[in-house]
């Protein structure tokens, strides 16, 4: 049988805000009736009321900063070791490869591991992870965009016209899902 502790009127109710996601996680600060005490450093211990949701979002975390640390590594390595020959494209790995692909980790891993730690000031997120997350987003956009040089110039327009017209329909169908998800946000608070 499952028994309840008995409330103990010195506990109390912690609650803490993660910066990146905006939710609120409460702990309840559980104090252990007087005994005596092996070491004096004891103190009383915080049990997580949601326990498995702080074990999910550690492994989200670890998992995200992971995929997203290789996928830039591979996409800064692969930029840098492409060379243009007469005879075509070919990949040479040199030691700016190599340094490429650890800045490319590092940058990818930085901004996950600020959001998993809550880095921020009075609910506000820090300088340091607007910079790596600013950081992760150009270096997107310029691995796509870097390609554009191997491109004839007499063929250039049409491949800019392509490319304009793939950011738009990205772009329609992100503000379509973003417009989704307050439907159904607002209509789960008005059934509750």
């Amino acid at each position: 049988m499952n028994q309840k502790r008995p409330q103990n009127p010195l506990d109390k109710m912690i609650s803490l805000d993660y910066p990146f996601f905006g939710d609120r996680c409460q702990l309840l600060m559980v104090v252990e009736p007087a005994a005596p005490m092996k070491n004096a450093n004891t103190a009383p211990r915080a049990l997580p009321l949601d326990a498995p949701a702080a074990a999910s979002e550690r492994v989200f975390f670890k998992i995200a900063g992971a995929s997203t640390a290789l996928g830039l590594a591979v996409l800064l390595g692969s930029v840098q070791a492409v060379r243009i020959s007469p005879s075509g494209v070919s990949f040479t790995f040199t030691l700016g490869t190599l340094v490429a692909i650890v800045c490319g980790a590092v940058f990818g891993w930085l901004p996950w591991r600020l959001a998993a730690s809550g880095l921020s000031r009075a609910g506000k997120t820090s300088w340091l992870f607007r910079a790596s997350a600013a950081l992760v987003l150009l270096s997107g956009i310029a691995g796509c965009l870097y390609p554009l040089r191997f491109v004839p110039a007499e063929k250039l327009p049409e491949v800019l016209k392509g490319l304009i017209v793939a950011v738009c329909v990205l772009s329609t169908l992100a503000f379509v899902l973003w417009r989704l998800r307050c439907f159904l946000e607002r209509d789960a608070g008005q059934s509750e």
